[in-house]
């Protein structure tokens, strides 16, 4: 589908459809129908827990409908929900190569669907150097070093307060160039309510910065984890953005459109 076309959402409402279309250096084109395991960019944390993680149609932020990632199964244990974990064969296989000199932006949109009974979400990246080894990169804020960057963390104890069940957040963070001195993270990183109320990273890191020997980077998300329960997460529209200009604008990822939406008639 094309920018301006126009669609119906699930209630019959008709508006056009001013989606962001500029190319992401992932990409979901492969979520479009239901299905489950790994995509072409996004390697099923753990491997052989396909039940665990499906494509599945459901109304995504902007109220049309969409193939979501859902992460859940009828009882898990550990990490089993999610994508790109970080280091088996396949996680390996859907690296992506960065320029350490620029400034990148991850993003995704992500939701609980159905309330969780002691799971968290864990939304973020990972960056890799030469031969494939896990690099660490440095959190700006406070100068700490990590090779387990989140830029949403919530434990069961907090979910709620950042992801109220059914609800939408737009979670974004800006990756500097490694030579970055700034100490103020950008004020879109963190879990972004579609009102564009920040509430924060929940726990998680704000804006960070390559390391001089960050070579490859993939974006990733465990949800549930450890649910031991009916809990399902979903996530859509996952993207690494160079940010050089031709990125689309954050208020473009947050409404969905360019312009104005169309009278809901």
């Amino acid at each position: 589908m094309a920018a301006g076309d126009v669609i119906f959402n699930g209630s019959g409402i008709i508006h056009l459809d001013h989606r962001a279309v500029t190319a992401s250096i992932v990409s979901t084109a492969d979520w479009s129908t239901d299905s489950s395991g790994s995509t072409l960019d996004f390697s099923e944390y753990l491997s052989g827990t396909g039940a665990a993680n499906n494509r599945v149609m459901d109304y995504g932020p902007y109220g049309d409908e969409v193939y979501v990632w859902e992460g859940g199964s009828a009882s898990q244990t550990g990490a089993i929900s999610g994508f790109n974990g970080g280091n088996s064969a396949g996680e390996l296989a859907v690296l992506k190569s960065i320029d350490n000199t620029k400034t990148y932006r991850f993003s995704m949109w992500a939701r609980v669907k159905s309330a969780m009974t002691n799971g968290s979400c864990y939304l973020g990246l990972r960056a890799f150097e030469a031969a494939d080894a896990i690099d660490t990169i440095t959190d700006i804020s406070n100068g700490g070093t990590t090779a387990n960057p989140y830029f949403a963390l919530c434990t069961n104890a907090n979910l709620a307060t950042y992801f109220p069940t059914g609800e939408w957040r737009l979670v974004s963070c800006f990756l500097h160039p490694y030579t970055h001195s700034g100490t103020t993270d950008t004020t879109t990183t963190g879990i972004v309510k579609p009102d564009g109320t920040n509430l924060g990273t929940g726990g998680g890191n704000g804006d960070l910065k390559w390391a001089s020997t960050t070579l490859k980077v993939l974006i990733r998300f465990f949800g549930p984890y450890n649910e031991n329960g009916s809990g399902k997460f979903q996530v859509w529209n996952p993207r690494i953005d160079v940010v050089d200009g031709t990125e689309p604008p954050f208020n473009e990822l947050l409404t969905g459109r360019k312009g104005l939406l169309l009278s809901d008639k």
